[in-house]
């Protein structure tokens, strides 16, 4: 299995446990809460996504902000399901796994 398809299966595994943990704190609360990629980001260090906005702002453009805000707002488990998603479709081609193979064979 390649490197690239076992991260893409690691992925959707980890959007499957977050959909669980959303459902679970849904079925204590009474409420379902979604966890944005943005406050698990800031859970894990507040500093780097501050750094991320002013970095984009200051250096590359204040337009590409909003987009990238955007996405951020984007429940955590979909952001790694479509990144898994896209992972496994675009995975290497049998020709491209043919060369490997043509070139990995022992004389």
């Amino acid at each position: 299995m390649s490197v690239r398809r076992s991260l893409a299966l690691l992925l959707l595994i980890a959007a499957l446990v977050l959909v669980g943990l959303e459902a679970v704190g849904a079925w204590y609360q009474g409420i379902w809460e979604i966890i944005p990629l943005s406050s698990l980001w800031a859970a894990i260090d507040r500093n780097s996504l501050i750094g991320l906005q002013a970095g984009i702002e200051n250096n590359l453009w204040p337009g590409l902000w909003p987009p990238v805000r955007t996405v951020l707002e984007l429940p955590v488990w979909a952001v790694a399901a479509i990144l898994g998603v896209l992972l496994l479709v675009t995975g290497s081609s049998r020709a491209e796994s043919d060369r490997r193979r043509r070139f990995s064979r022992r004389r």
